[in-house]
């Protein structure tokens, strides 16, 4: 289990901006949009999973709602 559940939400929001403010600083204006796609493309994945999870959580027994048995059904 990570430690990531345990961060307060404030200090999470804070590191993010810190990060933005430190990379806008660096990188010019096409280089911010090229690199914040990725971010915003991971933040949505991220997004999906989690709502998923939350309307089916997983069963012990048969281990579904992982990313293995997913693997497993789409290899059949």
């Amino acid at each position: 289990m990570s430690g990531i559940k345990c961060i307060a939400g404030e200090q999470l929001a804070y590191t993010a901006t810190t990060i933005s403010v430190a990379l806008a600083k660096v990188f010019d204006l096409e280089d911010i949009n090229i690199l914040s796609s990725p971010f915003c493309a991971i933040g949505d994945g991220l997004g999906i999973i989690a709502a998923q999870r939350a309307a089916c959580p997983p069963d012990i027994k048969t281990k579904t709602n992982t990313a293995a048995s997913f693997d497993k059904k789409t290899d059949e």
